[in-house]
């Protein structure tokens, strides 16, 4: 099973968080990083309004997957059909989510092994 570790941005000032600063710095920024997209890249309307709707969230949930697992398994969980679309804390609900970001971390991945 994976490992799941929600982290608030303000605790990563923490010294005991400093590897994960550069990849927060990342997520954090990927929302500027979609807005200059959507207008550099003249998408559709509707997609550059998803991409405008995009802010750094206040917190992150980071899974951390055994070798044994094989990794992140793409999955469908921000249905507004779904009854708990809505349920849990602002942040964390599947109705906050406008994009996913997968970093990976291990050393020695290259683009050759997908993902």
């Amino acid at each position: 099973d994976d490992e799941v570790l929600t982290v608030d941005l303000g605790m990563l000032r923490d010294p005991s968080y400093s590897g994960l600063m550069d990849a927060a710095r990342v997520l954090a920024g990927m929302p500027g990083m979609l807005v200059e997209s959507g207008r550099r890249d003249e998408c559709a309307a509707e997609t550059a309004a998803q991409f405008a709707s995009a802010s750094t969230p206040r917190l992150l949930m980071l899974a951390r997957y055994p070798p044994s697992a094989g990794g992140y398994v793409p999955h469908l969980d921000n249905d507004a059909a779904d009854p708990d679309h809505q349920r849990g804390p602002v942040g964390l609900r599947a109705c906050d989510r406008v994009y996913t970001c997968i970093l990976y971390l291990q050393s020695g991945w290259s683009e050759a092994d997908d993902g």
